[in-house]
């Protein structure tokens, strides 16, 4: 399951539907505070967040996500943050600049992320989420 953050309407729907269509399981949050919301009532294998949002922005979402549930996966795309070594300070696992990217590239980072950070299910050993396409 994936997580996408974002406060745009367009980019986060899009983001979704591109996910779905990988295979994916995939919840949305306009802002750092609905993504708290969908946090406590589920865990997602990796969170896909924007830095500036309203309400609570990515930089804050991001320390409590690190804090509080080190397990999932973050990875930060953005278009105002963009640097040679981007994510070096930030709390994330993988930074993508907004528009200079490719899908691929996306999916083989969340791929990654879910095989490095498998979700514990409290009446089971770790298990790792299957890869979509792996089956």
């Amino acid at each position: 399951m994936i997580l996408v953050v974002d406060d745009e309407p367009s980019i986060r729907e899009t983001s979704a539907m591109i996910l779905k269509m990988s295979g994916y399981e995939v919840l949305t949050a306009e802002d750092g505070l609905a993504a708290l919301e969908v946090l406590s009532e589920t865990s997602p294998h990796v969170l896909v967040s924007d830095l500036r949002m309203p309400r609570m922005d990515g930089f804050e979402l991001l320390s409590v996500v690190r804090q509080r549930f080190p397990e999932i996966g973050v990875i930060v795309i953005s278009g105002h943050y963009a640097s040679t070594s981007p994510y070096e300070n930030l709390m994330t696992d993988a930074f993508f600049a907004k528009g200079s990217y490719e899908l691929d590239q996306l999916l083989k980072k969340i791929a990654e992320l879910i095989g490095r950070y498998p979700i514990r299910h409290p009446n089971s050993s770790a298990e790792a989420a299957p890869i979509p396409g792996s089956m």
